[in-house]
């Protein structure tokens, strides 16, 4: 009877330290999801395509190397396009932490019924620029676009932003009529050449 009793008492306290386990385990406050933060940005990354958008021809950086996000003091490359020509441009978005880049354009396009790419090239004239992709509302995003170089030979500007749009995204989003928040406003020379 005694090795009956300490058997059933042995099988209670096993039991009773698997019940205690569970009930800690599924009493821990759980972490919330994290969202990334596209705010911290620190580059962007333009890769020129040809027209048919199959081959790689370039890309164009304005990258701080530091990774604080200050984009305002940082050369970018010169955009180069020859004269009369289409291409397909994608943008990468990056953040760099301890000299290691993260693409965080995922986040952007997580998130695209929020945000929209504005291109004004100046004049406006220089360049075309179509959007080629589309939010889940069916509205221009700008991770893809479509250019043609239109203007004479010669250097000009292209002021590019990350519109953050929340519950504002409409399909006339333009550079002079800009609602929300720039998450990312920055300044690219263009070359046209032959």
């Amino acid at each position: 009877m005694k090795k009956h009793f300490k058997n059933k008492l042995y099988q209670l306290a096993i039991f009773s330290a698997i019940f205690m386990a569970l009930i800690s385990l599924n009493s821990c406050e759980k972490d919330p999801p994290v969202e990334g933060n596209h705010d911290a940005t620190s580059g962007i990354i333009l890769y020129r395509y040809d027209s048919t958008n199959t081959i790689l021809m370039d890309s164009f950086k304005l990258v701080d190397p530091t990774g604080n996000g200050d984009l305002t003091n940082v050369k970018p490359d010169t955009i180069r396009l020859s004269a009369n020509t289409k291409y397909s441009f994608q943008i990468k978005l990056v953040n760099v932490t301890n000299s290691v880049v993260t693409d965080v354009t995922g986040e952007i396009d997580d998130l695209d019924f929020e945000h929209q790419f504005i291109f004004t090239p100046n004049p406006t004239t220089a360049v075309t620029i179509n959007y080629d992709d589309m939010d889940s509302n069916g509205l221009p995003v700008g991770l893809k676009t479509l250019w043609k170089s239109v203007a004479p030979l010669g250097v000009y500007n292209l002021n590019l932003q990350l519109r953050h749009l929340p519950g504002l995204k409409t399909s006339n989003v333009t550079q002079n009529s800009i609602k929300g928040t720039a998450d990312i406003n920055v300044n690219f020379p263009i070359k046209i050449t032959n």
